[in-house]
């Protein structure tokens, strides 16, 4: 059995060289922007900027194999994953004056994504399911799977499923604004008391 060659941390910077430079672009944007002679548009431009470094961050993180992949390039993962967390932590506490008006919108999606992740997941899993029972000659001739398979290809059933997914977002994105409003103020204290004793 012939063992799969590790992808090493040269062929993922030869691969994804263009994020690395749009990194660089942003990370160097960054810099000359909180350099600006006018304050509050130095400070609006920067934090853009950096939450543009975030995103092509997390995708570059993203695009790193999980398996098959030599030392260097697992170091490289974890050095990434720990620059998002330091970077991510500064960009909290520096733009202080933002994120106390709007701290609820990233704390609204992180919880619209939590609400909908298991769901998802959920789907997969039953789609794969009934795929694997669809394959099985011997199930398909079975009188109650075909009476289960029939009920999923209803008509009625699909426009159950419909409704249930239409109530599901409804009430998942009324829930995680919620508690995304709910949150924000004791979250915005916690990262002041933070800012005061570690400046």
């Amino acid at each position: 059995m012939e063992k799969k060659k590790l992808v090493s941390l040269e062929e993922f910077i030869k691969e994804s060289h263009i994020l690395l430079s749009a990194l660089a672009v942003f990370a160097t944007l960054t810099a000359l922007l909180s350099k600006l002679s006018i304050s509050w548009l130095s400070t609006f431009l920067s934090f853009l900027s950096i939450g543009g470094l975030i995103l092509i961050w997390l995708e570059i993180r993203s695009k790193i194999p999980k398996e098959n992949i030599s030392i260097r390039l697992l170091l490289f993962r974890y050095v990434l994953l720990w620059g998002l967390g330091g970077i991510g932590a500064y960009w909290l506490l520096v733009f202080r004056d933002i994120w106390k008006v709007s701290l609820f919108i990233p704390l609204f999606f992180l919880f619209v994504y939590m609400f909908f992740t298991p769901l998802n997941l959920l789907g997969q899993i039953l789609t794969q399911v009934i795929k694997w029972l669809d394959n099985l000659k011997k199930i398909q001739n079975n009188k109650i799977f075909k009476k289960i398979r029939a009920f999923i290809d209803a008509k009625g059933f699909k426009i159950f499923l419909k409704i249930f997914k239409i109530t599901y977002f409804i009430f998942a994105v009324c829930v995680s604004f919620s508690y995304a409003v709910l949150l924000s103020p004791p979250i915005n204290a916690l990262l002041d008391l933070i800012q005061i004793n570690f400046p």
